[in-house]
């Protein structure tokens, strides 16, 4: 594990102490062709490392942002045990360690309200948590869980009014009423597992991605299929709902191209990434900025246009995971190492 120390961080945004990876970045932006990169004045700026040092044998696989933006929630694991970080943004000190899963915690949601934290677990079950404190809520599993093959619960989602919990597992998208903590429904969405779910923002729409290479929407209330929005050439890894509804940005596991597809007419604009291990995308609260995870890289395409707004490296290995913080100034990314915060105010100077 890299070794870090703390410096003070004169932004304005953030007057505190931080700890600074002594790795340093190689931040570029890009102006030209694919093949050629170069150095801009204006950078994505690394502010905070979280390391998972809970274990050297644990993985990090899933990062979030509360709702407020003051907490940040790191999910790690093996395939034995899983604890999940919760860090204070202001102070940079963790707040607690919420421990329970079985193994891998691959994926996080804080509700809307920011009072409970989900996620999901190599150990095929969705727990809930109470935030900031840390107090076990619930536990659901899935009830279709003994057809023989091994089940994952790789993926975890609120809606937007925090009525209804998703998840997403092998070849299925779980239903559970948050607040009366009990299943409502169990749909066969996918040939094959599940790997990304995500809401619109009026609630009315579910995507799903997964090993079958499409994403579908459901309808939220009745939970019905409506339709495939895109089949992509690769497993999809990762989806996202752009702020204003009417775009889907799809992640494939092992492949260049990102695709942002209308939810209307399924039009597809393909975003090209230089690595074909893609993974994460994650839309600016202000809907302008797709980051995306490229391997050890970091790419932020404008939305309008479909051209690279800067391109630098983050990590060491894979990105797992990255998304936005809700006021927009900050990205965080995870490997499997441990996770970052970068401070991107200045995409708001860019558009």
């Amino acid at each position: 594990m890299t070794s870090a120390r703390s410096v003070l961080c004169l932004l304005s945004s953030f007057p505190v102490v931080c700890t600074f990876s002594l790795l340093s970045a190689s931040i570029l932006l890009r102006q030209n062709s694919m093949g050629e990169d170069t150095p801009s004045s204006v950078r994505p700026m690394l502010i905070s490392t979280f390391p998972d040092d809970d274990g050297s044998d644990l993985f990090v696989m899933s990062v979030a942002f509360s709702r407020d933006g003051k907490t940040l929630a790191i999910g790690s694991g093996n395939d034995q045990r899983g604890v999940v970080h919760l860090w204070d943004l202001t102070t940079r000190e963790r707040i607690t360690s919420l421990k329970g899963h079985g193994g891998y915690v691959y994926s996080l949601a804080f509700s809307p309200d920011g009072t409970t934290l989900a996620s999901s677990s190599f150990d095929q079950t969705v727990r809930l948590w109470q935030v900031p404190g840390g107090t076990p809520l619930h536990v659901f599993k899935p009830s279709q869980v003994s057809d023989g093959r091994p089940k994952l619960i790789t993926c975890v989602a609120f809606s937007p009014d925090g009525k209804v919990l998703v998840a997403g597992g092998n070849q299925n998208i779980y239903y559970w009423n948050s607040s009366a903590k009990r299943e409502t429904g169990t749909v066969a969405a996918n040939q094959g597992p599940v790997d990304a779910l995500a809401f619109s923002p009026d609630g009315k729409l579910l995507a799903s991605g997964g090993l079958d290479k499409s994403v579908k929407l459901w309808d939220v209330a009745t939970t019905q299929f409506k339709k495939t929005l895109v089949q992509h050439e690769e497993p999809v890894r990762s989806v996202a709902f752009s702020p204003d509804g009417t775009t889907v940005a799809v992640a494939p596991r092992s492949h260049r191209i990102v695709k942002v597809c209308d939810v209307q007419s399924g039009r597809a604009m393909d975003l090209e990434c230089d690595s074909p291990f893609t993974g994460s995308v994650s839309f600016s609260p202000d809907g302008r900025t797709l980051a995306v995870g490229d391997e050890e890289r970091v790419i932020l395409f404008n939305v309008a246009t479909g051209k690279r707004i800067a391109v630098f490296k983050a990590h060491a290995s894979w990105i797992r995971q990255l998304v936005f913080s809700p006021n927009g100034k900050l990205l965080a990314t995870a490997d499997s190492n441990g996770a970052k915060l970068w401070n991107v105010e200045f995409l708001d100077r860019r558009h």
